[in-house]
């Protein structure tokens, strides 16, 4: 069981040089508002408020989400982070960096070429390719932390594609190449057309990735 004295260490490395979690480093900079509580069952919280962590993970490119908080548990833990379902880690067994999992039963090749089918207008087909590349990341991350998308009711379902969605939206939006590089971004093509092709990808996705 993790003890008080721990969760500060692990809290002044956090603020400092990153605290790392199966090859994930969670990095946050000062100020921001931290509750730790203790539970009736041993565990331990640590919720961040406002200027949320930074975990960023490393593939072929670097991808950074957001951390709202991690649970200690007496054997195991869990991080929870924005737009994604709980990601659970184990003290004792030595588990695969989610860096160096992928998710192998997608052919993302056969998507990018429903893509080139679907969109014919540049400026859309490379928001389409920006959309998926974000999509397959937060299914490869989900999918590490558990979750079986074939096992997955409707209703299960209907709220991971909402997180998959919002977690795209603000990737493409935040994404440099997107924002200075070669797509004209319109008001029209950011509030209209973009949810539209989101949606498209994400739909399609996880018709796959249920089947």
């Amino acid at each position: 069981m993790i003890e008080l004295s721990q969760v500060e260490t692990i809290l002044h490395s956090i603020f400092k040089d990153g605290f790392n979690i199966n090859g994930t480093n969670i990095s946050c900079k000062s100020p921001t508002q931290v509750t730790i509580k203790s539970n009736d069952d041993n565990s331990i919280n640590i919720d961040f408020h406002d200027n949320l962590p930074l975990a960023t993970i490393k593939k072929l490119i670097s991808i950074s989400v957001q951390v709202e908080g991690i649970v200690f548990k007496k054997d195991s833990g869990t991080i929870k982070i924005k737009y994604f379902p709980d990601i659970h880690f184990n003290y004792a067994t030595e588990s695969k960096a989610i860096g160096a999992y992928d998710i192998d039963n997608v052919d993302f090749l056969e998507i990018e070429s429903d893509i080139a089918k679907e969109y014919d207008d540049d400026n859309r087909q490379k928001l389409a390719n920006k959309c998926l590349q974000y999509a397959k990341e937060w299914a490869t991350i989900a999918s590490y932390g558990g979750v079986s998308f074939r096992d997955c009711d409707f209703n299960q379902q209907k709220k991971l594609k909402t997180q998959c969605k919002q977690f795209v939206r603000e990737s493409v939006l935040n994404d440099e190449e997107v924002r200075y590089g070669s797509v004209i971004l319109t008001f029209i093509l950011i509030q209209v057309i973009l949810p539209i092709i989101i949606k498209w990808v994400v739909e399609k996705l996880f018709k796959r990735l249920s089947n």
